[in-house]
């Protein structure tokens, strides 16, 4: 029989349950009694739950903690199978690869995953938003796990694959690539209708050609799918460390760092100049090259490296400018939650403003001038 001590005090059913659910599945898996003590509630998003809880016995060398998820019945058994699968693929790799925690067991009835726990950590979004003075150097970290993760990664996707035939899971869907898809086509005509402007067709061209990163990139490495800021916790002893990977799978490892260059100027909440951020970015390209290099070498070419990450970034700030003017469908509720789904005018201005930057440092003169004209469009239309 298992056994359950000091219940939680987190004053809801799910809550009582998830540690129940974990408690059976521990018990199953070790073969003997688990006791699950100290439950200390870790937030979540949605209907999600997310706990930490010490092991009060440990009879089979259980972690001393670990960090119990349980995502509602209700939701997609694909998320919920494809991030195990992602958690398998990443546990597998050698300790000092791993980006995230350790799978360690999960149920698929009770929806119940339980992982390593990463121990006393800050989110990297709260390191951004401190004004600290420690936002850069976090920045840098972010690039190089990223890259780190990329190189580890690079050349496996067959053994992912492998884990998603066994789980029965579509290997060629990804939810945010079909979403991109999506955007491609409906943004020119949401341009059009909103705000007056024609796209380039040089522009189309670019990122009719980025939204391939998805399906056939040349540098496909493993990603979480969602590596932004809230996704990501900075540890005392590990790191850089990313969480959540409902969506995880292979893509061009180019999509990640553009997806960093979009999403922490939001996060960081600073008024800087132009040039502070152009350095910046360059600064995050740098850094994930460093590490991504000796698996691609054609990144050393500063021509290639700034076009890929450029053409990658224009389909993000893409997807998010789709999502936020009116005329295209979302696909579910998770979309609201994504770290693209712009919550404010200013963060969709600094992702078109990165944008430029970008472009300019690159010398494609389309983009930067497709960017210029949204940006004067969407100041006109806020009157700033």
């Amino acid at each position: 029989m298992s056994l359950l001590t000091d219940p939680p005090s987190l004053g809801t059913a799910q809550a009582a349950s998830v540690i129940a659910a974990a408690v059976r599945l521990l018990t199953k898996r070790t073969g003997a009694e688990v006791t699950l003590v100290e439950v200390e509630d870790l937030g979540g998003t949605g209907q999600t739950l997310v706990v930490r809880a010490r092991v009060g016995e440990n009879p089979f060398s259980l972690p001393r903690t670990l960090v119990i998820k349980q995502t509602p019945p209700q939701g997609s058994r694909e998320m919920f199978t494809r991030e195990v699968v992602s958690y398998q693929f990443t546990t597998s790799l050698a300790t000092g690869d791993r980006p995230g925690p350790e799978l360690l067991a999960w149920d698929s009835e009770e929806r119940v995953l339980i992982i390593s726990d990463l121990g006393e950590a800050t989110p990297m979004s709260q390191v951004l938003a401190s004004q600290s003075g420690g936002e850069e150097n976090a920045l840098m970290a972010w690039a190089q796990r990223l890259g780190r993760m990329h190189a580890a990664t690079a050349g496996r996707e067959i053994d992912f694959a492998a884990l998603l035939r066994r789980a029965k899971v579509p290997p060629s869907r990804d939810i945010i690539g079909q979403q991109v898809q999506g955007a491609v086509l409906a943004l020119p005509r949401q341009l059009r209708e909103q705000l007056s402007l024609e796209t380039p067709e040089e522009v189309r061209a670019i990122a009719a050609k980025a939204k391939e990163l998805f399906d056939k990139g040349t540098m496909r490495a493993f990603s979480p799918a969602d590596p932004g800021p809230d996704n990501i916790l900075l540890t005392a002893d590990q790191g850089v460390r990313f969480l959540d990977y409902e969506w995880g799978g292979f893509r061009d490892a180019t999509l990640d760092i553009a997806y960093a260059l979009v999403t922490y100027r939001g996060a960081m909440r600073k008024e800087e100049s132009k040039e502070y951020w152009s350095e910046l970015d360059q600064r995050i390209v740098q850094a994930w090259r460093a590490e991504a290099v000796a698996v691609w070498p054609a990144l050393a070419d500063d021509v290639t490296l700034q076009k890929r990450v450029l053409g990658a970034m224009l389909i993000w700030v893409w997807l998010t400018t789709a999502w936020w003017l009116p005329g295209h469908g979302r696909d579910g509720a998770w979309s609201h939650r994504h770290s693209l789904s712009t919550p404010t005018p200013q963060a969709l201005m600094a992702r078109w403003e990165g944008l430029l930057g970008l472009a300019n440092a690159a010398g494609d003169l389309a983009v930067a001038e497709h960017a210029e004209t949204v940006i004067a469009a969407l100041r006109a239309a806020w009157r700033w």
